[in-house]
């Protein structure tokens, strides 16, 4: 897909805004970090209902 030039400056905007959410940190139910094979703090992504924006 080709994005005009105003639409890539959208997403890039779009893609900075994003980047400042927290990160959704998976812990077990004492609070302990659940780690991937890689020792690597798991994450979940976190929905917003964007028809409440």
């Amino acid at each position: 897909m080709d994005l005009s030039a105003d639409e890539a400056a959208d997403y890039d905007k779009l893609v900075y805004f994003l980047g400042t959410f927290p990160v959704n940190l998976l812990e077990d139910s004492d609070e302990n970090p659940l780690v991937d094979e890689h020792g690597r703090q798991r994450t979940s992504a976190k929905l917003i209902d964007t028809k409440m924006l």
